[in-house]
C-alpha cells in the first residue's frame, strides 16, 4: 500500500516488504497537519517535530521493498520550512539537539529562508553544523521569492543541490537513488528530468518542497517521498 501520511489519500499498489529503512527525522517550524509523504510498505515515517515553543522527537521505521542489506538502519534527517528561524546563537541549540540523534544523511526540502526575513545566516550556520554528513537540498517558493540568493552559499558548503536531478548514493557496492525536484508549488518540478539516467530498479527517495507531486511520484514508482508543507498563499 502507498499512502499519504495525513490519511487523505489511499492508493493501492503491489509491494513486498524488504529490509528496514530507518525513517527521516522531519524538522520544521510549521505544524505537520498538512504535510504529506509517500511511504513504501506499511510503516510510517519518523520525524523530529519543532514548533516555536516546544520540541518533540518521534522515531518510526519505514520498510522499503528490495532495500539493499547495506542500507539496513539507514536514517535520513529531514529538515523543512525553517523560514530563517533561529534556535540559539548560530543555531547552537538546534545543532546540539540534532547531533544527539543518529542519522546518515540530511535532506532539506526548501524554505530555509523567508521572503519577509531573507537572512541566510541561520541557514548557513545550520548547514555548517551538519557538515559531517552528506546534505541534499531542493528549493522552495521562498528561495525563489528571494531570487535564490542562498544557492551559491549552499554550494560553497558542499551541499548537493538536486533541482530536477538525482544522486547515486553508495554504501559499499550497493546503492539507492536520492532524487530531487524544483518546487512543485511554483510548477518548477520536472520529475521526468530528475529520473532520467536512473538506470536500475534500486530504491528511489524523492525530495520535494510541496506534496502536490504525490500522484506523479506514484506513477514513477518512487519508494519514498520526503516533502515540506503546502505553502501559504501570499499576495
Amino acid at each position: 500500500m502507498w499512502y499519504d501520511a495525513t490519511g487523505a489519500k489511499d492508493v493501492k499498489c503491489h509491494y513486498a516488504i524488504g529490509v528496514e529503512f530507518e525513517g527521516g527525522l522531519i524538522l520544521g517550524a510549521k505544524r505537520l497537519s498538512r504535510r504529506s509523504f509517500i511511504l513504501g510498505g506499511i510503516a510510517t515515517l519518523s520525524y523530529l517535530y519543532f514548533d516555536l515553543h516546544s520540541i518533540a522527537v518521534k522515531r518510526y521505521t519505514i520498510k522499503i521493498s528490495k532495500l539493499p542489506a547495506e542500507f539496513q538502519g539507514f536514517t535520513i534527517l529531514h529538515l523543512t520550512d525553517l523560514h530563517s528561524k533561529e534556535y540559539g546563537e548560530s543555531q547552537r541549540d538546534l545543532i546540539e539537539l540534532i547531533n544527539r540523534q543518529q542519522f546518515d544523511a540530511v535532506a532539506i526540502t526548501g524554505d530555509l529562508v523567508d521572503k519577509s526575513n531573507p537572512s541566510m545566516k541561520p541557514a548557513i550556520s545550520l548547514v555548517k553544523g551538519l557538515q559531517s554528513k552528506p546534505i541534499f537540498f531542493v528549493p522552495g517558493n521562498h528561495e525563489w521569492w528571494t531570487n535564490y540568493q542562498i544557492k551559491s552559499s549552499l554550494e560553497d558548503q558542499g551541499v548537493h543541490i538536486l533541482e530536477n536531478g538525482h544522486f547515486k548514493y553508495y554504501i559499499g557496492n550497493s546503492h539507492i537513488w536520492i532524487m530531487g525536484v524544483d518546487d512543485p508549488y511554483l510548477g518548477r518540478d520536472q520529475l521526468d528530468r530528475a529520473i532520467a539516467g536512473v538506470s536500475d530498479s534500486e530504491p528511489k527517495v524523492l525530495l520535494a518542497h510541496a506534496p502536490n507531486i504525490f500522484s506523479k511520484a506514484i506513477n514513477c514508482k518512487i519508494d519514498l517521498l520526503l516533502a515540506g508543507t503546502y505553502p501559504r498563499r501570499t499576495s
